[in-house]
């Protein structure tokens, strides 16, 4: 068994879901939280957060990103 369950939260720019943490004296506990409601059996999704280490690929980040090319000239 390798890493938590949170290893299947997928990512979204409109999540249905945070992550949210909670301090229980020396540990701290990870909450998924619901942002919206959701079907069961429905994927839940997370916002990663803006780090440079993951470029979003969802369709509304796709589609910022050929408007912010067009107005540089470069497609």
């Amino acid at each position: 068994r390798c890493g938590s369950i949170t290893r299947f939260l997928s990512h979204c720019c409109t999540p249905n879901a945070a992550l949210v943490e909670l301090q229980n004296g020396p540990n701290v506990k990870v909450l998924v939280r619901m942002l919206k409601d959701s079907r069961a059996g429905a994927r839940i999704t997370i916002h990663y957060g803006d780090e440079t280490w993951f470029t979003c690929m969802c369709e509304q980040c796709w589609a910022s990103s050929a408007q912010d090319a067009l107005q540089d000239g470069v497609a």
